[in-house]
């Protein structure tokens, strides 16, 4: 899938495939966020477990959940969003990391620290 990444503070009339935000943009959203429409197969406590649901797909059904989509998009910026965005644009890659990202959301968002390089990724992240 080769679609750009973009911050986008408004839903906009575009769907896209949103991660980490719950704002009523129209196309896929992926997030823990209170009020998300994320597929019920694909819901995780963390937007980055969603997104690695999703990255888990077929690459077919991958493309048939975001057809349509121009961007893949979130409202805000932190580590959870972060991973959520870096797994559905490079799922190749993020399928082999699943529990360091998994750590790292977790310890950005739900304020744990499951392992020390879970801690330094968060750090790294919130620090650029």
């Amino acid at each position: 899938m080769q679609l750009p990444f973009r911050i986008q503070s408004r839903p906009g009339d575009e769907p896209i495939l949103s991660v980490d935000g719950a704002f009523g943009a129209p196309g896929l959203n992926l997030s823990h966020w209170p009020g998300n429409d994320t597929p019920a197969d694909l819901r995780h406590d963390l937007s980055t477990g969603a997104a690695l649901a999703f990255a888990h797909l077929a690459p077919e059904e991958r493309a048939r959940r975001s057809e349509g989509c121009v961007a893949v998009a979130n409202n805000h910026y932190d580590t959870d969003g972060v991973l959520a965005a870096f797994a559905v644009l490079y799922p190749e890659a993020a399928r082999p990391r699943e529990i360091a990202m998994l750590d790292a959301a977790a310890a950005g968002d739900l304020f744990r620290c499951p392992t020390e390089l879970a801690f330094q990724i968060d750090r790294i992240v919130t620090c650029l």
